[in-house]
């Protein structure tokens, strides 16, 4: 206590538990490694150049980023972990945090070509540094909590279902949809990207497009429950599907400014309403079901610039909205 370790140091161990009594402050790069997890308990660690995570490591101790160096690891750390530096911090390559609480005090951050993978539920405080690539990979149902603004400048991954919650916004130029989203944050895309997703894997979060820059659509992309927006920026969606249904769903769409390509409305097995908040072009086809209930079309008008199809087969389609077909294509139904 009260000294400063002027080099560097290396725990390392087989299943190994280190407690430290009192607050430690080391100026090199503290590096985490051994055969098997690293447990590093109790008092707090200053951390005056680069973090170096080989180990997967856990415990209570805090650890602070207090000056320049390099964050890299091919495991994951679950320490609270805090970015609080007159100097610069530079992201390496791909790396893990699990549990804990991620927080961005100040400091110049390097992230070009780096991804941060969050692998459990974990707690971010980020808003003040812009991450380059986040994936999302807590197994099952993690649950992520941003206490402040997310924001990121590459692309935004949910490889597993997750829970994204707090009163904020999650800023990303694109998204990839692997697995289900969910939670009581916000998604925006606010800079240049793509949404893609698979199979019916659906964004369940407030979503708004508010960008300066170019969001291109690939193949067919799917939104559920919640209030989906659109402000500004150029959209491309050539070739694309926005589908909005599943199994249950009570959508808000205000999305006048948008030219769609094709648009499905649909429920799979459950009665679904989606309300419409502005006018909705689509040039290709859209696409009206509910397979054994009702789809409910409330609000402003479609513009059918192609063809309309009723897809249910015991169900209707009800509500208040008006279908204009203003262009050339096909009226079908299978009722």
């Amino acid at each position: 206590g009260g000294k400063t370790l002027t080099g560097g140091l290396q725990l390392k161990g087989t299943s190994q538990t280190y407690t430290l009594a009192d607050a430690w402050d080391v100026s090199g790069t503290l590096t985490l490694s051994g055969i098997s997890a690293i447990t590093l308990n109790a008092q707090s660690m200053a951390v005056g150049g680069g973090l170096s995570v080989v180990t997967s490591t856990t415990g209570t101790t805090a650890i602070t980023l207090d000056g320049t160096g390099t964050w890299s690891s091919s495991d994951n750390i679950a320490n609270n972990l805090t970015i609080n530096t007159a100097g610069t911090i530079t992201v390496s390559g791909t790396v893990r945090y699990r549990t804990g609480t991620f927080t961005y005090t100040a400091g110049t951050t390097v992230v070009t070509s780096s991804t941060l993978n969050l692998t459990q539920s974990a707690t971010l405080n980020t808003s003040g540094m812009t991450w380059n690539n986040i994936v999302m990979v807590g197994g099952g149902a993690a649950t992520v909590t941003i206490s402040s603004n997310l924001n990121l400048s590459g692309l935004l991954t949910i490889s597993n279902q997750t829970a994204v919650n707090g009163a904020f916004n999650v800023n990303t130029g694109g998204i990839t949809i692997n697995a289900a989203i969910t939670g009581t944050a916000s998604l925006v895309f606010n800079g240049t990207g793509t949404w893609s997703g698979s199979s019916t894997n659906f964004i369940s979060i407030n979503l708004t497009i508010n960008t300066a820059g170019t969001l291109t659509l690939s193949g067919i992309v799917h939104f559920r429950t919640a209030t989906f927006t659109y402000t500004t920026g150029t959209v491309v969606t050539t070739g694309s599907t926005l589908n909005v249904g599943g199994t249950v769903s009570t959508a808000v769409l205000n999305l006048s400014g948008i030219t769609w390509n094709n648009v499905t409305l649909a429920s799979t097995t459950n009665i679904i309403t989606i309300t419409l908040t502005s006018n909705m072009d689509v040039n290709g086809t859209l696409t009206l079901g509910a397979t054994s209930l009702a789809l409910t079309l409330n609000g402003f008008t479609i513009n059918a610039g192609g063809s309309l199809t009723i897809a249910p087969t015991t169900g209707r389609v009800i509500g208040t909205t008006n279908i204009i077909m203003d262009g050339t294509g096909t009226w079908s139904s299978s009722l």
